[in-house]
């Protein structure tokens, strides 16, 4: 997903696809934060990414 981002970066052609293309790596990196499943602290870190990002 973040080549994918990456990629729509270099084509976009207006602001709404530079947003959709900078965010879109940011998917993938809540899910690497929360990766693992068995971790009370793995859970909070993807918890806390995700509010930061949505304030942010």
């Amino acid at each position: 997903m973040v080549t994918l981002g990456g990629a729509l970066l270099v084509l976009s052609s207006n602001w709404l696809s530079v947003y959709l293309a900078i965010e879109l790596p940011t998917l993938s990196l809540f899910i690497l934060a929360a990766q693992k499943r068995g971790s009370g602290h793995s859970a909070e870190s993807g918890l806390k990414y995700f509010v930061l990002g949505a304030l942010s």
